[in-house]
């Protein structure tokens, strides 16, 4: 059975739900003003991989198909685009359901992507960040050039608690912004 992507009109392209990491995930790649953004979500909502590109030289859907590494896929055109809500309750007002704040923005005005994905509350507008342990593991992977030599070795030599040093430090920065986690 072929893995469908749904392509709206905005240059969007969400795919179905297909298994990796040993769960269900599904993805959605986007044209941005720049590049090509491929986020990766668990079914939650919580964000697992993000990839950005600069240029839009293969396309959105063949940029997707690629990521995903799908054999066999179906693109289906979408009457509008699904956004992403993340499963999870405002730490401020207790809303249910966060949104994923690049989806309050036509792909073509995102600029800058960020490289903590950033929710918002439909009822009260406070910030959340997602930050998993495999999403931090993924960004520290494909930007190892990012650190100094004693910093990988550690990081190497025992990740777990490297990540869990990378997530104190990420929750004082984004307290300081009064930005809270997604839990």
């Amino acid at each position: 059975m072929p893995l469908v992507l749904h392509k709206s009109g905005d240059e969007r392209v969400r795919s179905g739900p297909y298994s990796r990491y040993g769960t269900e995930v599904f993805s959605i790649a986007e044209c941005t003003a720049e590049g090509i953004l491929i986020t990766e979500f668990e079914s939650s909502g919580q964000v697992v991989d993000q990839v950005y590109s600069k240029g839009h030289g293969r396309g959105v859907d063949a940029a997707l198909k690629e990521y995903i590494a799908a054999g066999d896929t179906e693109i289906v055109d979408a009457e509008k685009y699904e956004g992403v809500t993340a499963g999870f309750v405002c730490g401020a007002c207790g809303h249910a359901g966060l949104r994923r704040e690049l989806d309050l923005k036509h792909p073509s005005e995102i600029h800058d992507v960020p490289v903590v994905p950033i929710f918002v509350c439909g009822a009260c507008g406070a910030r959340h960040y997602s930050m998993t342990d495999k999403y931090l593991k993924a960004l520290v992977k494909s930007n190892r050039g990012m650190f100094g030599s004693k910093e990988l070795e550690e990081m190497d030599s025992d990740t777990e608690a490297s990540v869990a040093s990378m997530q104190e430090y990420i929750i004082r920065i984004f307290a300081s912004k009064k930005i809270n986690r997604m839990r």
